[in-house]
């Protein structure tokens, strides 16, 4: 069941959190923590959501904690802010525009199913097509992934349409 995924997603995160707020000197098993839940994202084909990724370490998976495992300043270029945050790890860096009107996609309004266009609009007729049609099918094979997983049964094969 996917509720399952996303709990061991949270337990995942929370206990790398728990781990350095504990001892600050347990890096490696928070990054453990960490490249954990992304392998577990990767193969199970996952969106995490923006927040949490914006705090682990592309390239070194430790849990970016300002003081702790990173330092965020704040910089200007070109009349655009940016806030950097730079692994002390790695020495990896991040950078996040600063704008105060700044949204991401997924927290837009228009990034919702149900702000989005029904199905068959504005396609004359015509079924789903291309980016939806993908979008809907990999969601459906995911969950049959994500169940046979979670009940230890075997997965059946997709049937591919006949020509």
């Amino acid at each position: 069941e996917e509720g399952g995924v996303i709990r061991m997603f949270l337990f995942l995160t929370q206990a790398a959190h728990c781990v350095l707020a504990q001892n600050p000197n347990n890096q490696e098993l928070a990054r453990f923590y960490c490249h954990t839940q992304n392998n577990i994202s990767r193969r199970l084909v996952l969106r995490q959501d923006p927040s949490v990724k914006r705090t682990i370490c592309k390239s070194c998976f430790s849990l970016l904690i300002p003081g702790v495992s990173s330092t965020v300043r704040q910089r200007k270029r070109r009349h655009q802010r940016r806030t950097v945050v730079q692994c002390l790890n790695c020495g990896l860096s991040k950078r996040f525009p600063s704008k105060p009107d700044y949204k991401l996609w997924s927290e837009q309004p228009e990034a919702l199913l149900e702000n989005q266009a029904p199905a068959g609009a504005g396609t004359k007729g015509k079924p789903m097509q291309g980016r939806l049609w993908k979008e809907k099918s990999c969601w459906e094979w995911r969950e049959k992934v994500v169940l046979s997983l979670c009940l230890k049964v075997p997965l059946e094969q997709p049937q591919l349409p006949q020509s």
